[in-house]
């Protein structure tokens, strides 16, 4: 028998942690929106179901 444990750690960033956590965050909810909306878009408009999210990574960060 296998026995999971967790750890709950409470974070206290300073001013500037704070604004680029949510900087970076929210710079990752925008990526992960326009690839589920990009998906969506593939699955309903040509059928594609099984379009997986590392090749929309790949197409969205080309640098």
């Amino acid at each position: 028998m296998e026995i999971d444990r967790a750890f709950k750690i409470r974070l206290y960033p300073t001013a500037d942690q704070a604004a680029l956590l949510a900087k970076t965050f929210g710079c990752k909810r925008f990526i992960w929106n326009a690839m589920l909306a990009e998906r969506m878009a593939c699955s309903l408009v040509i059928g594609i179901t099984k379009l997986f999210m590392f090749n929309l990574f790949r197409m969205h960060c080309i640098w």
